[in-house]
C-alpha cells in the first residue's frame, strides 16, 4: 500500500505512515456508494424524440447550405466572364532578305475556338454585325480585336519591331461575356536571309568622246542579269568635259531599285552610284577663220547637212550671225515636231515630210529620253537646245524612258522613212 501523503510505499495494515508519520486510513467504498454514482437510464420515448429532432435540425442545414450554393453556382454562370490572354495566340513570322525583310502577325484562330468557342458568349441578344459568324468567340476575334505591327517592312535580322493591339473595349463590354487582356510586345527580327551582292558598274561601258574641253559621257548597260539589264544610268555632268574631270554616274531612281531588287530577287547592289575620271578625249584643233567661212559657205549651200548614226539621224544646223531666220533657239528652235511627246501625230501630217525630216523627228524623241548620240555632229546638234540632257548611249534604255505617246509616234514615223 501506499502513504496518501508522500506517496511511499509502506506495509499494509499500518495506520501511520513509517516514512512522514501521517495517519493512513483505509476507505473501501460501499455497495450503496457504488449504486448512486451510476447514472439513472432515461425513458426510451424521451431519447428518440431527441434524435429525431437532431436529424431534422441537421437536414435543415445540409439544404439551406446546398440551396445557398446553387444560387452561388446560378449567380456565377449568369454573371461570370470568360478570362483570355490575346498575346497566348499570336506569333510574328519574318521573311524575305537581309536589308529587305517584312513581318507579319499570324493569330492561331484554331487554337483560340477550340479554346473558347463554347465558352465565350453574348450579352443579352447577338449583334446585328454577328450574324455571318457561327460563335461569339469568332464574332469577338474578328470584328472586335484587332493588331498591327509598327515596321512590317525594310527590316535587318536584329531589329526590332512592335506588335500593337487595337481593341474595341466597348463592344467588347456590352456585346460579349469575356475579359480580354492583352498588351503590345517587342519581336526581335531574326532568321531574314543574306542578299547576294552585285557589283551593277562592273558591266557598265562609261566612255568619253570628243574633243578636250568640249567631250561627252557615253553610257551603256551591258548587264545581262535580271533586274539590272533594265536599269538606266545618269552622269552629274554629260558634256564641255576636260580630260582629268571628275564625273559620279548613279543609278536612275536608285533607292526604290534597290528596294525592289532586294526584295524580288536576293541581289542588292553593292553601290548605287561611281566616280569616273575623264580620259581619252582629243586634242582640240583650233580652225582658221578661213575654214570657219568654208564651213559657213557650205552650210548654206546644202541647208544642212544630215547625218546617220545608228538608225537615227540629225540636221546639222546652219550657222548663223544671230540675227537671221536661220537661228535655233535653245528652247524651241526648229524642231520639226516640238510637242511630239505630248500629242499624237497624224500619217497627213507625217506625209508631207521629206524623209530628211521624218528621221530627224524620230531623233528628236529619242533626244528627249536623254539618248546620248555618238555622232559628234549629232550630238552638238541637240545640245543647242536647254532640254537636252544625254544619260545613256543605248537606245533600247531611250526607248524604255518614251511614254505611250511617243512611242505610238515613233512606230507612225518610222513608217514613211
Amino acid at each position: 500500500m501506499f502513504c496518501t501523503h508522500c506517496g511511499k510505499n509502506i506495509p499494509d495494515g499500518v495506520r501511520f505512515c513509517t516514512y512522514c508519520g501521517s495517519s493512513v486510513e483505509s476507505k473501501a467504498p460501499t455497495m450503496n456508494a457504488m449504486s448512486s454514482a451510476q447514472p439513472k437510464p432515461r425513458p426510451a420515448a424521451q431519447a428518440s424524440g431527441s434524435s429525431k429532432k437532431t436529424m431534422i435540425l441537421v437536414c435543415s442545414i445540409c439544404g439551406a447550405v446546398i440551396v445557398l450554393a446553387l444560387g452561388i453556382l446560378f449567380f456565377v454562370k449568369m454573371f461570370h466572364s470568360e478570362e483570355v490572354n490575346l498575346n497566348d495566340y499570336v506569333s510574328v513570322q519574318f521573311d524575305g532578305y537581309n536589308s529587305q525583310g517584312t513581318a507579319v502577325v499570324v493569330f492561331d484562330n484554331d487554337a483560340f475556338l477550340d479554346d473558347f468557342e463554347n465558352k465565350i458568349k453574348y450579352k443579352g441578344g447577338k449583334p446585328s454585325n454577328a450574324d455571318d459568324y457561327y460563335s461569339a468567340a469568332e464574332y469577338m476575334i474578328n470584328e472586335l480585336v484587332d493588331y498591327s505591327i509598327d515596321n512590317p517592312t525594310g527590316l535587318s535580322n536584329g531589329d526590332t519591331v512592335v506588335l500593337k493591339w487595337n481593341v474595341d473595349e466597348y463592344g467588347i463590354q456590352n456585346d460579349v461575356k469575356v475579359k480580354a487582356r492583352c498588351r503590345d510586345t517587342e519581336f526581335k527580327v531574326e532568321g531574314l536571309q543574306d542578299a547576294e551582292a552585285v557589283d551593277v558598274f562592273q558591266n557598265l561601258d562609261v566612255s568619253f568622246q570628243g574633243d578636250d574641253g568640249s567631250g561627252y559621257v557615253v553610257i551603256t548597260n551591258n548587264n545581262t542579269t535580271e533586274p539590272f539589264n533594265s536599269w538606266t544610268f545618269s552622269a552629274d555632268t554629260t558634256n564641255e568635259l576636260s580630260n582629268g574631270d571628275k564625273i559620279v554616274v548613279s543609278v536612275d531612281d536608285g533607292e526604290s531599285k534597290l528596294d525592289a531588287s532586294v526584295s524580288d530577287t536576293g541581289k542588292v547592289p553593292t553601290a548605287l552610284s561611281r566616280e569616273y575620271t575623264v580620259t581619252g578625249l582629243s586634242a582640240k584643233a583650233e580652225a582658221t577663220t578661213e575654214e570657219e567661212e568654208e564651213e559657213e559657205d557650205d552650210d548654206d549651200d546644202d541647208g544642212g547637212t544630215t547625218v546617220a548614226q545608228g538608225g537615227t539621224s540629225a540636221q546639222k544646223p546652219k550657222k548663223n550671225n544671230g540675227s537671221g531666220s536661220g537661228s535655233s533657239s535653245k528652247s524651241g528652235g526648229n524642231q520639226v515636231f516640238p510637242d511630239s511627246s505630248s500629242r499624237l501625230l497624224t500619217a497627213e501630217e507625217v506625209g508631207r515630210l521629206s524623209e530628211q525630216e521624218v528621221q530627224t523627228a524620230i531623233n528628236e524623241i529619242y533626244a528627249r529620253n536623254g539618248y546620248m548620240f555618238h555622232d559628234t555632229n549629232i550630238y552638238n546638234y541637240f545640245c543647242q537646245y536647254d532640254w537636252y540632257s544625254p544619260v545613256t548611249g543605248s537606245q533600247e534604255d531611250a526607248k524604255r524612258r518614251m511614254n505611250s505617246t511617243e512611242n505610238a509616234n515613233i512606230e507612225l514615223l518610222e513608217k514613211f522613212r
